[in-house]
């Protein structure tokens, strides 16, 4: 059970599935927004690459109920993230370009969804099961 929260997995182990990489163009003064339904304890890694004006953009993630969940702000040129979902929810990936007046803004990102989380936590609740069942077994046996 312990593997699900002290190992960093992501690390080592490869993506459980590569979910979205797309090129954008986002128009000034608009809001991009990626939709993911995501599991509690999912970890997300993802690389984001901006050019266009200044080569920036603003990005966040929320839920589903519009609370800033992840805010790194204003993003130039490239940048690389982890973030792992609180909690059942639908989240959006939004990139913001009200920053921008003139400027539409290319957008080319990729992430990387995790769920061996939820594997190693199944995997340890399984053993901790049968061990405590095999434990009991040989305790009963002892005293008969």
């Amino acid at each position: 059970m312990f593997l699900s929260f002290l190992i960093p997995w992501d690390m080592f182990l490869p993506p459980w599935n590569a979910y979205h990489y797309a090129d954008w163009k986002i128009s000034p003064g608009v809001v991009g927004t990626a939709r993911l339904d995501l599991l509690w304890g999912t970890s997300v890694r993802g690389k984001i690459e901006c050019f266009g004006a200044n080569d920036d953009i603003d990005f966040r993630i929320t839920d589903s109920e519009d609370h800033v969940v992840f805010n790194p702000g204003r993003i130039f040129n490239g940048y690389e993230f982890r973030w792992q979902a609180w909690s059942n929810d639908i989240y959006y990936f939004k990139f913001d370009n009200t920053i921008s007046v003139w400027t539409t803004k290319t957008v080319g990102y990729a992430w990387y969804i995790y769920l061996y989380f939820h594997l190693f936590l199944l995997i340890g609740t399984i053993s901790t099961i049968i061990g405590f069942t095999l434990t009991l077994k040989e305790a009963f046996k002892l005293r008969t």
